[in-house]
């Protein structure tokens, strides 16, 4: 069986000395653009980037493109087409107490 050995940090730096940090800039314009969707469309709640190997590739950038689901009702969205790729369940969105008066 391998053993992981971790690389000098000293080491590792010195290898990368001249190099250009591409991805940094790019993590922070895709991590911008997924928080301008950070709510469900149908029920309001948190949505959470879910990869799906079928959709993460496409386009021209260097990282791999997420799709969005409802922590709640199971709503998936594709953010970058605005696509809905399924509809989650209303079963699972919280419905409000109403008072005994409005019943």
């Amino acid at each position: 069986m391998a053993v992981f050995k971790e690389l000098d940090p000293e080491l590792h730096l010195k290898l990368i000395e001249g190099y250009v940090d591409e991805l940094t800039p790019e993590t922070r314009t895709q991590n911008a653009f997924y928080q301008a969707h950070r709510k469900c469309k149908r029920c309001g709640n948190g949505m959470v980037r879910e990869f799906d190997p079928r959709v993460a590739w496409g386009g021209e950038g260097l990282l791999p493109k997420a799709l969005l689901r409802c922590q709640e009702c199971g709503f998936l969205l594709e953010p970058e087409t605005g696509v809905v790729l399924n509809t989650g369940s209303a079963a699972k969105i919280p419905q409000p107490i109403l008072p005994e008066w409005k019943r």
